[in-house]
């Protein structure tokens, strides 16, 4: 909130000029801030002057309820036909909503929401957003990062079991407190980089948090330990594409990104599956592997057992072996079409959300008849209104 304040004390100081005021914050005082956003923020100013300092966004921000009434009526709708052992769908709440607000509220401006329409809305903005963008990046030093966790308990409940079982019980092995968190990185050229994954054990480094998820810091050491002959200085087109974590978009690593001059492509809540290269093929991959291995470790002698009887996790420098041998195998064929499914292929028809069984037919569609001659700030606009927490970088604002 400091820094929307600073703006847009300047603005008024200054005259109300908002392109001086791009020009000033981005090339004189080197904020990663682009022209949409200053424009975003003085149209909030009254709330933004409004605000403590110590607020990370606007109060009251996110969706509000319509009709509250409404969500009562369909609340105990919903309690009276499940009393009567009758099924509730989504889509029944959804018309029932409708009919109610019109009949009991005299409501006709309510039609409720699609969630397919506003997830694909969301992707053809953040497509619209990306591609254009793509031809002034260096492939090779433009990386695709996430974390992504291994359970060493088997995750699929799933089993052969009897015609007609009502009750399938699984016998746990003891590890369902254990688990390794990867960071996988691949580069937009379709190569899975093996700089490494923060101890240096062998040619990894390993990271140790006392709590179990990743931190401001972490992503700030990883670029500084991991990455310097991809990420550094000299080298232009540089960025980063990952998800809207918190950690990823603080102010901290915001900064770090800003120091190393690197672009930051934020991939917006909800989309991850659809839109980012680990979610669409890799993760899958390399976690089928490692967990053949997990499973291979658990059934041998080399486990150890505590006093009460429970497994122990295994030697650090095991795991290590483990995600090395797993990322190494992993195909550079499966990288490659998941990194051009993520966006960076030239043809909208191999992307993956384009072929999704239920998104596809009706991204395409709104993909086709888009208007070709908006322009890249009025898709940014549209980001910053709904995403404001976070910053999706305009390469040609950036310094």
């Amino acid at each position: 909130m400091a820094e929307k304040q600073e703006v847009v004390t300047w603005i008024e100081k200054h005259g109300n000029t908002l392109a001086k005021a791009a020009d000033h914050f981005q090339n004189e005082l080197g904020w990663k801030v682009s022209a949409a956003q200053i424009r975003y923020w003085w149209k909030q100013k009254d709330s933004i002057k409004n605000s403590p300092v110590s607020n990370l966004r606007l109060k009251g921000a996110g969706a509000k309820p319509r009709l509250a009434e409404v969500e009562d009526m369909i609340f105990d709708q919903v309690l009276f036909l499940r009393s009567e052992k009758k099924k509730v769908s989504r889509s029944m709440i959804a018309d029932l909503g409708k009919q109610l607000a019109q009949s009991e509220l005299r409501d006709d401006s309510f039609v409720g929401s699609n969630k397919y329409d506003v997830l694909t809305d969301r992707a053809v903005r953040f497509m619209e957003f990306l591609t254009p963008r793509i031809d002034t990046l260096s492939l090779e030093h433009t990386v695709l990062m996430d974390e992504t966790a291994v359970y060493f308990e088997d995750p699929r409940r799933q089993t052969i079991d009897a015609t007609g079982a009502r009750h399938v019980v699984l016998k746990s092995t003891g590890c369902a407190s254990m688990r390794v968190t990867a960071v996988l990185a691949v580069s937009a050229s379709g190569r899975a980089r093996q700089d490494g994954e923060i101890e240096k054990i062998g040619n990894a480094y390993v990271a140790y948090q006392k709590r179990a998820w990743v931190d401001s810091q972490l992503p700030i050491k990883w670029l500084d330990l991991v990455f310097p002959p991809v990420l550094d200085a000299a080298t232009s087109g540089k960025a980063m594409v990952w998800d809207s974590m918190r950690a990823h978009t603080s102010k901290l690593v915001k900064a770090q990104f800003a120091k190393k001059n690197i672009e930051m492509f934020v991939i917006p809540g909800g989309l991850t599956p659809y839109v980012q290269a680990g979610d669409i093929g890799i993760y899958k991959s390399f976690k089928d592997k490692l967990s053949a291995i997990i499973d291979e470790w658990k059934n041998s002698d080399r486990v150890l057992y505590t006093k009460g009887g429970n497994p122990k996790q295994p030697p650090v420098a095991d795991v290590v072996e483990w995600v090395q041998t797993t990322w190494k195998a992993v195909p550079g064929d499966v990288v490659r079409r998941s990194v051009a499914a993520a966006g960076f292929s030239p043809w909208f028809e191999d992307w993956y959300i384009s072929r999704h069984d239920v998104y596809g037919d009706l991204f395409c569609r709104k993909w086709l008849t888009r208007d070709e001659t908006s322009e890249g700030d009025e898709v940014e606009d549209e980001l910053l209104e709904n995403l404001d927490e976070f910053t999706i970088w305009d390469s040609e604002a950036s310094v």
